[in-house]
């Protein structure tokens, strides 16, 4: 516990020196070397837990504020989350230190990088309620300002504020679950909050409720995900790894968390996050094949991702209803396996396209192509990237989710009536978003890096330098844990129980067949690594002893290609679209062409979120048009807003006189 204390002291003062730095320079060594060295101290302290039972708590005398009790504490759980986060931070770090050189708009709020990663750390640590609520909204309001770093544009403005407002509302309903727990059991600190589980079940379900949109609004769950594809693109690309690869991972953890108190969860709420895992991880996959800015296309993969986290957690609460061992312990193991892959995956991607942004100036596809031979440690990357996060083998991405499939194939062979049905829609929602994650992630490096460049572009210089560590380290994890599965297993293997034993469930008696299993999967991984080895090999030694040329075969009358012949992004999905059209509803501009000479034409396509259309943006209306009465109140007088402020606290006064807090 020491060593994660010795981390937020070098955290707080790193964001202190950089806020105080006198050249931007400055800013950028202090912020990126705080980093570093707190997630080498992280590190260090949290691996002796891993595998291991053990429980430290620390807790500072006293109260620095009614109520707030600085108490910190580190179990399987917590580690596991916290040794990602560690990892992923000193990734990021590692890029930022380059891509951050020379460029003063994004050293101005290099400052709340530090903070960003401290509340993050101080969140899992938590185990007082007002503690976690504090962090939980130094976290949204560091995020905030990093989002909107580039603030002169209209784009990242509204983007922060979409972020800002999202996110006051969930934690508005995480308010209103401490303070529920709190008012109940007479503390905010977690320890007392074990007895909860035998309340009645109204007030269990309304409490998970609130959990669940509380901390699933940060972890991307579908519907109410709709700020992650405007944050994500608009924030520096280390800002956008991290907030994909750790930040929406803490909505996960402060779920499980939640879960640990309530008890033996009813059925519905198993099918609850099923049923939303399996419609945000189709929605988020399908719309980021239409997607024409890289990062946007990105963050619905995030989305698509955390949907299929949240099916293994829904298997996960599935199996301990029915008091199934190998279902809640497969669906636990692979949801959270697949945290950490995605994590790895999509951080690798986000430096990659954000190398690409950065060095290039524009995010759009279209006007990309042909980078590969400019950028060819980049594209190797992203390469890696893209077949992690197809959830192809032999690389991360695929281990993770056959656990979730070996978990959904045994739901539905011993399940029966509605849970079958739950096991079998959220199997066929990860068959489904599998295959259009193929699609949306071949179109984004084919596009990018293959064929021809769409566009004058300046000579591009490729990754270097430490953000070159960064991007093969990442990629490296990933190649690894595909071929090397068995290396973490102990280490899962305690994480899992430990979620499993939140609802009294032990491990399956046999679950050492599960890892013979693992030792196929590794065999399989390392067949296809030396197959595709030895075809390489095998044309490379034909071609040498028959002496092969290199030449254009019948090109059918394309001998001279323009990059305006070639495929670009929106007409390789194209046929897709057409498909899901009625789904989509794209909203279309421009004119078809006529005639046998048609002059020059336009053509443009947009494709909106279905929850922010359908959703959203009537919702926000009705209330703009519910509250225009109220606006005769906003009269630019500081009396009148003092005597707001001053009836507010009459209220708030009586308000604990008669009901207390």
């Amino acid at each position: 516990m020491m060593a994660q204390l010795a981390a937020l002291v070098l955290l707080f003062t790193g964001a202190a020196l950089t806020a105080t730095a006198p050249t931007a320079e400055w800013r950028r060594r202090w912020s990126c070397g705080a980093v570093l060295l707190a997630a080498l101290c992280g590190v260090i302290g949290v691996v002796p837990l891993l595998g291991t039972a053990t429980v430290t708590t620390w807790t500072l005398a006293g109260e620095p504020l009614p109520g707030l009790h600085l108490a910190l504490g580190l179990d399987p759980l917590s580690a596991f989350f916290l040794l990602m986060l560690w990892v992923l931070a000193a990734l990021t770090a590692w890029f930022a230190f380059e891509y951050l050189r020379d460029d003063a708009t994004l050293l101005a709020t290099a400052a709340w990088f530090p903070l960003l990663i401290a509340s993050m750390a101080v969140v899992v640590l938590a185990r007082n309620g007002f503690l976690l609520l504090l962090a939980w909204e130094l976290m949204s309001l560091a995020s905030f300002f990093l989002v909107t770093t580039d603030h002169e544009s209209a784009v990242a403005r509204r983007a922060g504020w979409l972020y800002f407002g999202i996110a006051h509302l969930a934690t508005a309903l995480l308010l209103v679950l401490f303070v529920t727990i709190g008012s109940a059991v007479g503390s905010l600190d977690f320890d007392q909050f074990r007895g909860i589980g035998d309340w009645n079940a109204g007030l269990r379900g309304t409490l998970f409720l609130c959990a669940l949109i509380g901390f699933g609004t940060k972890a991307g769950l579908f519907p109410l995900h709709v700020w992650l594809p405007h944050a994500h693109p608009a924030a520096p690309s280390h800002i956008s790894a991290l907030m994909s690869a750790v930040m929406i991972t803490l909505g996960m953890y402060g779920l499980l968390r939640v879960l640990s108190w309530l008890g033996l969860p009813p059925l519905w709420w198993g099918g609850l996050v099923i049923g939303l895992g399996s419609v945000g991880a189709v929605f988020g996959a399908l719309y980021a094949t239409m997607q024409r800015d890289c990062k946007a296309l990105l963050a619905y993969s995030t989305v698509e991702h955390s949907g299929i986290i949240f099916i293994g957690i829904g298997l996960a609460l599935l199996g301990a209803t029915l008091h199934q061992p190998w279902i809640c312990w497969l669906g636990g193991a692979g949801a959270l396996w697949h945290i950490w892959n995605h994590a790895l995956f999509k951080s690798l991607l986000f430096f990659a396209y954000g190398h690409v942004t950065h060095a290039s100036g524009t995010r759009l596809l279209d006007r990309l192509g042909g980078l590969l031979r400019q950028l060819p440690i980049t594209g190797a990357a992203a390469a890696i990237g893209t077949v992690a996060g197809s959830g192809l083998p032999p690389l991360n991405g695929f281990v993770s989710e056959w656990v979730l499939y070996l978990g959904l194939l045994r739901a539905c062979q011993e399940l029966h009536h509605v849970p079958l049905f739950l096991a079998c829609g959220g199997m066929l929602a990860l068959t489904l978003a599998g295959g259009l994650a193929l699609v949306a992630f071949t179109k984004t490096f084919g596009t990018v890096f293959l064929g021809a460049p769409r566009t004058p572009l300046p000579a591009l210089h490729d990754a270097g330098g430490t953000m070159r560590g960064a991007l093969w380290t990442a990629a490296t994890l990933c190649v690894g844990i595909g071929l090397f599965p068995l290396v973490l297993w102990p280490w899962l293997m305690r994480t899992t129980q430990a979620v499993c034993e939140i609802w009294g469930m032990a491990a399956p008696s046999d679950l050492a067949t599960l890892h013979d299993d693992f030792r196929l999967l590794c065999a399989a991984a390392w067949g296809i690594v030396l197959l595709i080895a030895g075809l390489a090999l095998l044309r490379h030694w034909l071609g040498r002893r028959t002496g092969a040329r290199r030449a254009l075969t019948w090109d059918c009358g394309f001998a001279a290609p323009t990059s305006r012949m070639q495929y670009s992004g929106a007409s390789y999905v194209q046929p897709l679209g057409a498909v899901f059209r009625g789904l989509l509803r794209p909203q279309t501009h421009g004119s078809h062409l006529h005639g046998l000479f048609p002059t020059t034409a336009m053509f443009s396509e947009r494709v909106d979120d279905i929850a922010e259309r359908t959703l959203y943006a009537p919702l926000y209306w009705t209330v703009a048009r519910g509250l225009r009465a109220l606006r005769h109140l906003q009269r630019g007088q500081i009396r009148d807003y003092l005597a707001f402020i001053f009836a507010t606290l009459v209220v708030l006064l009586l308000w604990e006189v008669w009901f207390g807090i």
